[in-house]
């Protein structure tokens, strides 16, 4: 162990037990070898930094203290939160593989079984580089009884390390047949073959509600932001034309601006809405809809929430980009005719 590491464990002290511990079964589950005290001191020692280099940054040019620290503080958030679902969504991408190779590796442990050999050998024979991250899965397993393990707890052990509701309970009725002494070979053809119709029925379902996921996609990746560009406008091109009526008339109704150069629409006799106000209250409501968004898909597409996490920084960027390009044709298009 380096100093480096040292230093990370230290750092990682002030964690609770229980949020190491749920570190160290998604870093198991996501096959990286690395000390989960290692991880969350490094995570939130880079997070710290960069939360303070933002608020810095920030300060330095001219935005208010007030506004700088809680960035600061959000980005501080946002990189802890990033690095954690970097490594869930690792160990939920290897779970996926090996769902997707589980039918055909139990069928395989079946024939096996039925050409006469005992569960750790076919296990054993099983463990095949076709099959991916499950193969691995299936070499520690048959190790481990071979070592003298009872199959049941090796059983038991491998579902642990795998994210995976259909490898435990496939394992689950495994074991349970083991304990029975029931036909352990039919008792894995009948497994296989029910995870195939889930997985076809899954396919089904995914098929189903892919117009969902485009209007999902086309509202708050497209929609949204052209709307609000045009919104943005409007604001800027009125606020104009009252500042230059402001200018040529004492109307009581319309605000004198201190600064020649803001455009200011007096929407009350108590506040007044400026275009960067709009301009930022667009921004969030963009970042709001196309986190929930992806959150959305993520559970219509496979079923969980925390899938879609993987789209939330495409869809935020591909938005923005929106916003920002709809708004210049825009002001392109009309900004002549306000002169």
């Amino acid at each position: 162990m380096n100093v480096y590491e040292k230093v990370y464990i230290k750092v990682s002290s002030i964690v609770p037990k229980k949020i190491v511990t749920d570190y160290e079964q998604i870093l198991i589950a996501a096959d990286l070898s690395i000390n989960a005290r290692v991880y969350i001191g490094f995570t939130l020692m880079l997070s710290v930094l960069a939360g303070f280099m933002s608020t810095m940054f920030l300060l330095t040019f001219g935005l208010e203290s007030l506004y700088a620290i809680p960035l600061g503080i959000v980005v501080l958030i946002g990189l802890m939160v990033f690095f954690y679902f970097r490594i869930l969504l690792a160990a939920d991408a290897r779970a996926m593989q090996i769902e997707l190779y589980l039918p055909e590796a139990l069928q395989l442990i079946s024939a096996n079984i039925r050409a006469g050999m005992t569960v750790d050998k076919a296990l054993w024979l099983c463990a095949r580089p076709e099959f991916g991250p499950f193969e691995k899965e299936l070499r520690k397993m048959a190790a481990e009884t071979l070592g003298g393990k009872p199959v049941t707890q090796a059983l038991t052990e491998s579902a642990k390390r795998v994210r995976s509701l259909s490898l435990d309970r496939a394992y689950r009725l495994l074991i349970q047949g083991i304990q029975l002494g029931g036909a352990i070979a039919n008792l894995l053809t009948e497994i296989a073959s029910d995870l195939r119709t889930n997985a076809a029925l899954r396919s089904e379902i995914t098929a189903a509600t892919t117009m969902y996921t485009i209007f999902i996609i086309f509202s708050s990746v497209m929609a949204a932001p052209v709307l609000f560009a045009v919104s943005s406008f409007y604001v800027q091109a009125t606020s104009k034309i009252f500042a230059m009526q402001s200018q040529e008339s004492s109307a009581s109704f319309v605000g004198q601006t201190e600064n020649t150069q803001m455009n200011v629409f007096k929407v009350s006799p108590e506040s007044q809405l400026t275009y960067d106000e709009v301009r930022m209250f667009a921004m969030a409501c963009i970042i709001i809809t196309t986190f929930f968004g992806s959150l959305t898909i993520g559970l219509i597409k496979e079923g969980e929430a925390k899938r879609g996490v993987k789209y939330i920084p495409f869809f935020m960027l591909a938005a923005l980009a929106i916003y920002f390009i709809s708004f210049w044709v825009v002001s392109s298009a009309f900004g002549d005719i306000l002169g």
